[in-house]
């Protein structure tokens, strides 16, 4: 088929195309449009518990190697419970750690549990002395060492969350200098009270800690926010350009091409003929063939213009069948049409236009009616 039919996407006119769909800030695949306050918080839980995620494999084989080497020098049955706490303390880890690794967004069994499996691990701290029980002063103060080393890592540990973090220091808070006190012992009481000052110093320095996590959360989150507005406000540009692009595209055509058969209008016709021409040589003339369809007024009165805008593109569509693909129709007015013949000598083009003054006279089937159809036709040759 000739080049200058166009289908029915390009005869789509400009008013239908529809404008680019604003994007709310915030929605869309991926983001989160949660108060900052609580993702802040969500991401410092992750922190926290990526921290105990290490413990899990860990917690229960440090209980029982410190319980093998002063299982001699304490007493067996606190020792004992000791062990369990640790066991009990390690289930809630592994179920925490398990929870948080299989769920999506935290909620509050995860926080729950994680509070659990803090506060499993303060208890386990705490009572630390207490195993020592009436024992030598060195197995006391060894076990206070390591109510005082969880105390120092809760605050690093724990940072970001202070839920977590209370739950975590309290039981040491309240159990190890308890256990010192109610020795009797001078020196103990006296560390007792040095333990307290060094929980308050660790509470300090867990504040800080929080802050530091917490305003790196805050800048992660702010830029997380601004790079996906910059990625939606890219794509929306595009999507906008690409839409530009092919109103450009509709608007061009339609200043070319008649929005009723889909053929060049005459400023198109008018266009592409001066081309033709003036590539035109003896040896590749150029013929060119004027009709006027006869008689049209009375068809419009006969079946109306809805009609007569049927019965124009059919005689169109049979002008643009009849022809070559390297050659091209014009509708130049209501009722008049133009054919472009590049390389056709005079010969040549009569028989093209013979066939179409063919074509031309057989009736039209129009609004439930044949009706009839001729044409007048004209050509000239060049050079």
């Amino acid at each position: 088929m000739p080049r200058i039919v166009a289908s029915e996407d390009e005869r789509t006119n400009v008013e239908e195309v529809k404008p680019v769909e604003s994007m709310r800030v915030g929605a869309g695949v991926g983001s989160d449009d949660r108060p900052l306050d609580i993702r802040v918080a969500d991401g410092a839980l992750r922190h926290v518990m990526a921290n105990l995620m290490g413990l899990r494999l860990l917690l229960l084989p440090l209980a029982l190697a410190v319980a093998a080497v002063t299982r001699n020098h304490v007493d067996s049955d606190r020792l004992t419970v000791w062990v369990l706490i640790a066991l009990v303390t390690n289930v809630a880890v592994v179920a925490a750690c398990a929870r948080f690794r299989k769920s999506g967004p935290l909620d509050r069994i995860d926080v729950g549990l994680a509070i659990v499996a803090h506060a499993g691990i303060g208890v386990l701290a705490g009572v630390s002395p207490w195993v020592a029980g009436d024992g030598k002063r060195d197995m006391l103060i060894l076990f206070t060492l390591v109510s005082a080393v969880s105390c120092a890592v809760s605050g690093a540990a724990c940072a970001g969350r202070r839920d977590i973090y209370v739950a975590f220091v309290a039981p040491i808070m309240v159990l190890t200098p308890w256990t010192l006190w109610a020795s009797g012992d001078g020196l103990m009481r006296s560390v007792a009270v040095l333990f307290l000052l060094w929980g308050m110093s660790q509470a300090v320095l867990h504040q800080k800690f929080s802050q530091s996590v917490r305003a790196l959360l805050r800048h992660q989150f702010d830029s997380e926010t601004v790079a996906a507005r910059i990625a939606r406000d890219r794509e929306e540009l595009s999507r906008a350009y690409e839409q530009l692009s092919i109103s450009n595209d509709q608007l061009a055509h339609l200043a070319s091409h008649d929005p009723l058969t889909g053929l060049l209008n005459r400023r198109g016709t008018i266009e592409e003929l001066d081309r033709a021409l003036a590539s035109a040589t003896p040896e590749t003339p150029v013929a060119v063939l004027y009709l006027d369809l006869d008689r049209f007024k009375a068809v419009n009165d006969l079946i109306g213009h809805r009609g007569g805008d049927a019965f124009i593109s059919t005689l169109a569509d049979r002008m643009v069948r009849t022809i070559d693909s390297d050659c091209l129709v014009g509708r130049i007015g209501g009722d008049e049409f133009v054919v472009v013949l590049p390389g056709h000598c005079a010969d040549k083009a009569d028989r093209v236009a013979q066939q179409l003054v063919n074509w031309m006279e057989q009736p039209v089937r129009a609004e439930g009616r044949s009706v009839p159809s001729s044409v007048s036709l004209g050509m000239a040759v060049a050079p």
